[in-house]
């Protein structure tokens, strides 16, 4: 991680650990300020940082937020104004060049120090998870463009240089991140099946039906059962949040080895090598075991008026010794991920993503 503790590991998002010890508390370099809502994560190596806002991508001087270079995605081209815009990917860095899936538009591939379109794969339509990359091949959630004009879910799989490789239907597909591991790409869909696909051809190794085994929950008019979130590994287990609960996949067979519902709505998960961390709507925050699903211990934050319900970040992050969580009342917040105690907030101008 010497030149890229920013990047996290967007490889095969085994985890959202970065093995970096930060010394807190942190002060504020710079703020730059963009064209819209930056909704997902900013990706940062060597000495630039990648964010993408609703309609446009934009390349910063890391030291100094200046711009380097911005351009508007595929779907946008043609709305310099970006009401529209809709995008909630992250970018991802790879050997020179920067892959990424605009939502609803194109699969783009770019110079990373210029902005330059190198290629551009508008057969596959891009939904709004993150793209992975592993073996020098670039998967991501997709819907095909069929003879007819209509479309059809599943999971892509292309080269670096955006030819095809292979194609697996799927129902849709609803886990922001895949992951990827021993050759296994892992995703959860709506139906409520979780899937291990072979990276190498696209076959089914396995699907697991996680519905008998997880309380349905009712949000709004909606009954929720779907995977949803990052999928994340940790040893021979595979991570996910099917809304309000967490399971626990054998990443070999497929076998539910755990389910835990949390008292509360959790958000911001995030794993290190041995544990699952995340807040809840009810303020508190909690450490599970990956390997048992077992509650390890929780913190109450009330005091300090960070209630996840209106947590707007997808992950959270651990890096070092702390976790790192997003709330909409506009703050950053670090929590000491030994005893869950907050030991340092930043508070924006506005709700932070």
């Amino acid at each position: 991680m010497k030149n890229n503790w920013l990047m996290r590991d967007r490889i095969s998002n085994r985890h959202s650990f970065v093995d970096y010890q930060l010394t807190l508390p942190m002060e504020l370099c710079w703020r730059s300020t963009l064209s819209n809502t930056v909704f997902d994560q900013v990706v940062g190596i060597d000495s630039e940082l990648y964010v993408a806002t609703l309609c446009k991508l934009h390349s910063l001087q890391l030291t100094s937020g200046e711009l380097i270079w911005e351009t508007l995605t595929p779907k946008y081209r043609n709305d310099t104004s970006c009401t529209d815009g809709a995008n909630k990917s992250t970018p991802v860095i790879h050997e020179g060049r920067l892959y990424f899936a605009d939502f609803g538009g194109a699969i783009v591939c770019l110079d990373r120090f210029s902005g330059k379109l190198i290629w551009e794969n508008e057969q596959y339509v891009a939904s709004d998870e993150r793209l992975c990359i592993y073996d020098n091949r670039l998967f991501l959630k997709t819907n095909q463009r069929q003879t007819d004009g209509s479309f059809k879910d599943g999971y892509v799989c292309l080269t670096l240089d955006g030819e095809f490789v292979w194609y697996t239907p799927t129902a849709r597909v609803f886990t922001i991140q895949p992951a990827i591991e021993n050759n296994c790409l892992i995703f959860g869909d709506r139906d409520g099946f979780v899937y291990g696909v072979n990276v190498k051809n696209g076959d089914l190794l396995w699907r697991t039906d996680i519905k008998p085994h997880v309380k349905i929950e009712h949000i709004g008019r909606r009954r929720q059962i779907t995977p949803s979130g990052a999928v994340m590994v940790v040893g021979t287990t595979a991570i996910l949040r099917s809304m309000n609960q967490f399971v626990g996949i054998d990443i070999a067979t497929g076998a539910l080895k755990w389910v835990y519902k949390p008292d509360g709505i959790a958000k911001c998960e995030a794993c290190d090598e041995s544990n699952l961390y995340y807040v809840t709507s009810n303020s508190m925050f909690c450490c599970l075991d990956i390997e048992t699903g077992q509650l390890l211990w929780q913190k109450d934050n009330t005091q300090h008026n960070l209630y996840a319900t209106n947590a707007k970040g997808f992950s959270g992050l651990v890096v070092g010794n702390y976790y790192f969580a997003t709330f909409d009342n506009s703050k950053l917040v670090a929590f000491d991920r030994s005893n869950g105690e907050v030991v340092w907030e930043y508070t924006t101008d506005n709700p932070c993503y």
